[in-house]
């Protein structure tokens, strides 16, 4: 409030709880008062209250409900107080509080929503912060305050998190049923805890009894809220899964789905009945459809356990028994990622390696080659370089296919047009995201997803188009997956300073679990701000986590030279460079970096060069073509 600071007073109704008092005035400590109305402790809860700068009054409520002890409590609170902050004694407000609730709060409001950590990982808005006069407690238990018919309400908000739940496990809550049954006699129209209700009867394990209150609940004309009937009809179907129904329980969770169809509760009861009933196709369907579900609510029905493993166990178990095994794996392994300490899921997930890793073993890498070629704002032009990978790709692999993924064909360039009897053309949109991870402008992002979609799709041998072989890749085929690397030390999983994997070339065969593992890996390393950090850092940490999965050759062989070194296209040092360089397998020419020393090179220049780099190439020149009239002789 602008005028004035505000009087706040929080309370609370207590009974033997002296272990919680000091934490609980301790998080309070910043109102104006602190009253708690104790209702007839036996330990030193009121001692302590007093020690703790609170004050304690006695009352009695017989027969016990919770909505008249709040109000005694209420009633005691001085008049001149303008915020009451109702409160159990397990529950604590968070630093901030006095300050946030100073700033929402106007001259008309008389009620604040907030957000509150029920615990378990289940947080929603809360309404327990109300005007000292004009409220009144509802219900004997699941009690809520709810206004004087004579008042107006004027709420406020805050997304800040004001108060957190620390419940105490050993308090019985055995009396609730009674109560809740209480609570629908006295207002039997109410939805609300018309639901808590028929939910604590299933608790009881009253399944029949449930199920007849929950029907009443859904076929109340007030019962509106998508999301608390999503609950109800998930109820239902756990209670039939109890009574051995499978069929009614089924249709209960297809209708929470119907109800509430973007939360992930009902698909994942529903992937666990079809898991009980070994209906895998069914069950994958159900599980994959819970996981496409990203965004997670802030109400109390949210289940917190299906953000876990549970939606990825049960894909991978259905995806194994029927034959998909390296989704089994992708999915076991984010199983285990969210909960890590689950023996049975390590052991499920060593299962499924295993039995991929054998099947690999058993077949070598398809002899196909993987190029791509991106258009966009910040593309290159289609060089002679991109042409003499593709060339050399295909004299020297000698490949059943090369395919060429690209998003739109260059214009008047004679290179692509001579490069294209060579290849399969396979034209597709250019990612623009990745998990939701934008990829920016940038076709070399663009072409970091995509290869590796390509080669764990159908395996075979990638290369960057500026990557031309010298040598055929055969003897590396029959690992199940091959990739360039510089490693230093694996004594640590941190990355030391000259430490890299490149992915300018890839051999693997098809669903390699390394490219797999990478792909799962790939959005959280598009996060990194550095460049190219998820297509060269990345990989290395995943190597050193799980090295068994990939085999690195020593990157000399397939990059002999850095990007600062051009003695390669250096005329005075043709032999030499030759001699240096004839045993690598391929040559890496750094186009995005070298392109004002290599964009010069054509047929013509290559085939009067006395550079190393000519004395490779030169016998790929066709003097025919002459594409490029007026060319500089950069290679000497």
């Amino acid at each position: 409030m602008a005028n004035k600071r505000l009087k706040i007073c929080v309370y609370a109704i207590s009974k033997n709880e002296e272990k919680f008092i000091e934490r609980f005035c301790d998080s309070a400590k910043d109102a104006d008062l602190i009253m708690i109305a104790d209702t007839g402790s036996t330990d030193g809860t009121g001692e302590t209250a007093v020690r703790c700068g609170a004050i304690i009054h006695d009352i009695c409520i017989t027969p016990w409900r919770f909505d008249l002890a709040r109000n005694a409590a209420l009633a005691l609170i001085p008049r001149d107080m303008d915020v009451c902050i109702s409160l159990d004694i397990d529950e604590l407000l968070q630093p901030g509080w006095r300050d946030e609730i100073e700033r929402v709060w106007k001259d008309d409001t008389t009620r604040l929503r907030y957000m509150f950590d029920w615990g378990c990982g289940i947080q929603f808005k809360y309404e327990k912060i109300h005007a000292r006069h004009g409220y009144l407690w509802h219900h004997p238990c699941h009690e809520y305050p709810i206004p004087d018919g004579r008042i107006t309400e004027v709420w406020a908000d805050t997304d800040m998190l004001l108060a957190v739940h620390k419940p105490d496990p050993t308090k019985s809550r055995g009396q609730y049923l009674d109560l809740l049954e209480l609570s629908v006699k006295e207002d039997p129209l109410c939805p609300r805890n018309a639901f808590y209700y028929a939910r604590e009867l299933s608790f009881h394990q009253k399944h029949d009894e449930s199920i007849a209150a929950l029907k009443r609940y859904l076929a109340m004309p007030t019962a509106t809220w998508m999301n608390e009937r999503c609950y109800a009809m998930r109820t239902m179907g756990r209670c039939y899964v109890e009574l051995g129904n499978g069929w009614e329980a089924e249709r209960w969770f297809l209708q929470a789905a119907v109800e509430a169809p973007d939360t992930r509760e009902p698909w994942c009861e529903l992937a666990l009945l079809l898991h009980g009933q070994r209906r895998w196709p069914e069950c994958y369907a159900a599980s994959m459809r819970a996981l496409a579900i990203k965004d997670r609510l802030k109400v109390y029905t949210c289940d917190p356990t299906v953000w876990g493993h549970w939606a990825h166990d049960l894909a991978s178990i259905s995806a194994w028994h029927m034959g998909l095994k390296d989704v089994a794996v992708e999915q076991a392994e984010l199983a285990l990622k969210a909960t890590p300490d689950d023996p049975r899921l390590a052991a499920n997930l060593i299962w499924c390696r295993s039995s991929v890793a054998q099947d690999h073993a058993d077949k070598p890498v398809p002899n196909i080659v993987h190029f791509m070629y991106f258009q966009g704002e910040k593309s290159r032009p289609f060089s002679y370089i991109n042409w003499l990978a593709v060339k050399t790709a295909s004299e020297v692999q000698k490949p059943d296919v090369i395919f060429m993924y690209y998003n739109q064909e260059p214009e008047n360039n004679p290179y692509w047009e001579r490069m294209k009897p060579l290849v399969k053309l396979v034209q597709m949109e250019a990612p623009v995201e990745y998990r939701g991870i934008s990829l920016r402008d940038y076709p070399q992002y663009w072409a970091d997803v995509v290869r590796l979609q390509k080669v764990y799709a159908h395996g075979g041998i990638y290369l960057d188009t500026d990557a031309l072989l010298l040598k055929p890749l055969h003897e590396f085929m029959g690992e199940e997956c091959t990739l360039a690397a510089r490693i230093e030390d694996m004594t640590t999983l941190e990355k030391t300073e000259k430490e890299f994997i490149a992915n300018c070339i890839i051999i693997c065969k098809p669903k390699a679990r390394f490219i797999g593992r990478w792909l799962n890996e790939l959005d959280d390393g598009l996060k990194n701000p550095t460049w190219a950090w998820h297509a060269v850092n990345l990989p290395l940490l995943m190597y050193k986590r799980c090295h068994d999965m990939v085999k690195t050759l020593d990157y000399m062989k397939f990059l002999p030279f850095n990007f600062d070194d051009y003695d390669i296209l250096d005329a005075a040092r043709g032999e030499e460079q030759y001699e240096k360089h004839k045993n690598a397998y391929m040559f890496h020419m750094w186009e995005t970096i070298w392109r004002p020393q290599i964009e010069g090179i054509n047929d013509k220049t290559l085939s009067v060069s006395t550079s190393g780099f000519a004395r490779f190439f030169a016998k790929y020149a066709d003097k025919d073509w002459a594409m490029d009239k007026q060319a500089k002789d950069v290679v000497g």
